[in-house]
């Protein structure tokens, strides 16, 4: 059987249609009778310094600013490892390439247990420590991505993968509830407040994605995730002092 190289793209066009024609299809918004420019106040204006107010704002939250930093974390390091490095990964593992959709099948398991389960650790710890305990997770089974055997990648595979499910409800939640609390500038805007985070994520997940091709080209792969591992270690250990100092 032969492989069409544009076959993903083929398909996301497909799907995309798809996507397109259920939009299309939805019942149009039923008009308030509000004015644009009551509708304008109401919601801040949708102009570029009402959107860098409304991050000043979130900025001058220590609790939004940390878990919007983690919850950053783990999305950058879920696109890296499940994306952008997972076929990379096994085949510097002599993986062969059919195998790699079964793993895959294998770790979107795991992260729906992950996902079922998100509160384990709240039974000994509170919402926002059990953040930062998974971001210590997460940066060592990235660790054991780059310096075990193909059983402790494996292992580490699936462990990364469980911490991913876990993480992003819980990382949701206490965001959610950081905003509930927030100054009311920001309680009012917690749709795009959401969306920034989203914006802001993607644009960081993307701009290390512009480096991989050099760094696979030169060899440096394994390196690249020890240090990508050692670094979320290391920023969930400064964000535990950080919160711990604050709280002393």
């Amino acid at each position: 059987m032969a492989w069409r190289l544009d076959s993903p793209y083929l398909f996301t066009a497909f799907f995309a249609g798809i996507s397109a024609y259920f939009a299309g299809a939805l019942p149009s918004v039923q008009k308030t009778g509000m004015g644009e420019e009551k509708r304008r106040q109401q919601w801040g204006g949708y102009s570029f310094p009402a959107l860098l107010f409304i991050l000043r704002k979130a900025c001058s939250n220590s609790a939004l600013r940390w878990i919007s930093l983690l919850g950053a974390f783990f999305f950058v390091l879920s696109r890296l490892f499940t994306v952008n490095l997972y076929q990379p990964i096994l085949f510097a593992y002599s993986i062969p390439s059919w195998a790699h959709g079964l793993g895959m099948s294998v770790l979107t398991g795991f992260e729906a247990l992950g996902s079922a389960y998100p509160n384990f650790l709240q039974r000994w710890f509170s919402d926002l420590s059990s953040l930062v305990f998974l971001t210590g997770f997460m940066g060592l089974s990235v660790v054991g991505l780059g310096l075990g055997n193909v059983v402790i990648m494996g292992v580490a595979l699936c462990l990364f993968s469980w911490i991913s499910g876990a993480a992003f409800p819980l990382q949701k939640a206490l965001m959610n509830d950081a905003i509930q609390v927030a100054d009311p500038a920001i309680r009012n805007q917690r749709a795009t407040l959401l969306s920034l985070e989203s914006v802001f994520d993607r644009a960081i997940a993307s701009g290390v994605a512009a480096f991989l091709g050099g760094i696979l080209a030169a060899g440096h792969l394994k390196f690249f995730i020890v240090a990508v591992g050692m670094m979320t270690v290391l920023v969930a250990v400064l964000i535990s002092q950080v919160w711990l100092a604050r709280r002393s």
